[in-house]
């Protein structure tokens, strides 16, 4: 049971454990930039079928969190992590975009290693899908944008083909 005020000991996960992060996240890197992808965002391009193999994948690590009897809160934190890169990742494209920059499975690495660091990775997340949730919006509204001024503009060449025929 986790006490408040409690500092919880850190301890690294194993190299087999950090071997398989290493190939579900940071397989192959992107020329010229930072950002590294692996398994994980390769299984997403198979729709829906690919995420659930990608959250099926992320399980051994919430399983070890749970034998090391890490705080509830920090084996939630890492359930909700893997549940939401499988959920938001089945969006086509857009998911595969997030899977790009989620990188569920080394947040909860950082968590099974350093399970004090769970506010500054909720704050982190918070962050993260508010500008999700932004990105969202705005593309939701430009579609609509999009829909409204193609269904104005349907009607209005049926109204001039109309006068056409007389």
């Amino acid at each position: 049971m986790e006490v408040p005020g409690e500092k919880l000991p850190e301890r690294p996960a194993s190299a087999k454990m950090r071997r398989w992060i290493a190939i579900l996240e940071d397989l192959i890197r992107i020329p010229f930039t930072q950002v590294t992808f692996g398994l994980d965002v390769v299984l997403g391009l198979v729709p829906v079928v690919g995420d659930f193999a990608g959250l099926i994948c992320g399980l051994p690590i919430v399983a070890t969190a749970v034998r090391r009897r890490l705080p509830m809160r920090v084996v939630l934190v890492m359930l909700a992590n893997v549940l939401v890169d499988a959920v938001v990742g089945s969006i086509p494209i857009l998911g595969n975009l997030f899977d790009l920059l989620w990188k569920a499975h080394r947040r909860n690495l950082q968590l099974l290693e350093r399970p004090g660091e769970v506010s500054t990775v909720l704050r982190e997340a918070r962050g993260r899908l508010a500008a999700l949730a932004a990105v969202v919006f705005l593309l939701t509204v430009a579609l609509l944008g999009l829909l409204v001024g193609v269904v104005w503009l349907y009607f209005r060449v049926l109204a001039d083909y109309r006068a056409f025929l007389g």
